[in-house]
């Protein structure tokens, strides 16, 4: 098993990911990040899926209203 199906499969067996808690908590660990940080977050999110934590969370901001979802 990849280090990525890994992750994948902690993520849909995570009860906090399931009902959208750790969502705002993920934004706002990353905004209230400093830039060392934030570079480090990106790079590993780039590496996981093609997309930077801010373009994610950019997107999801532009098709949420709520952070809860």
């Amino acid at each position: 098993m990849s280090l990525q199906e890994l992750i994948i499969e902690e993520m849909n067996t995570d009860c906090d990911y399931r009902s959208g808690t750790s969502c705002s908590r993920i934004i706002d660990r990353y905004e209230g990040s400093n830039a060392e940080t934030k570079a480090a977050l990106d790079d590993v999110f780039i590496s996981l899926s093609g997309w930077s934590l801010q373009t994610l969370i950019e997107n999801y901001k532009a098709n949420n209203t709520s952070l809860s979802d």
